[in-house]
């Protein structure tokens, strides 16, 4: 297994991925690369991977449990916490549930009027118009 950052080059998506999880340490990797690497060909978009990798850490997490020696305690529950609410907020961002314009520009409207596969949108001029 592989870990590779760099932060000259955030144009790589798995290091862009590193980026948003935070896992930018080499000497305490969350993820390997090979875990990223099946992430991103399972994945449709980039922030659905960034939600997928921190569902991987919170799996990972999950499996240690909180403790304390004398003074010292450590509480992976709330590390466990912070990445499920990261995976939850990028899931959310990548929702295509929020409205849609079809078209902004006049232009691009006329270009793409006869294109089947994109979405039409369900308002029109006069939708709101009552006898």
């Amino acid at each position: 297994m592989t870990f590779s950052y760099d932060v000259t080059k955030l144009s790589d998506e798995l290091n862009k991925i590193r980026l948003y999880i935070g896992d930018t340490d080499s000497t305490d990797p969350l993820l390997e690369d090979e875990e990223i690497e099946l992430v991103q060909a399972d994945s449709t978009s980039f922030l659905k991977r960034v939600s997928m990798c921190c569902r991987l850490i919170c799996s990972k997490l999950a499996k240690r449990v909180d403790y304390k020696l004398s003074l010292l305690t450590e509480k992976l529950s709330v590390l466990y916490d912070r990445y499920k609410m990261m995976a939850e907020r990028y899931e959310v961002m990548s929702s295509s549930s929020h409205p849609w314009a079809g078209s902004v520009l006049k232009e691009f409207k006329e270009a793409t009027e006869d294109d089947t596969t994109l979405v039409k949108p369900k308002f029109k001029v006069g939708l709101h118009d009552h006898d």
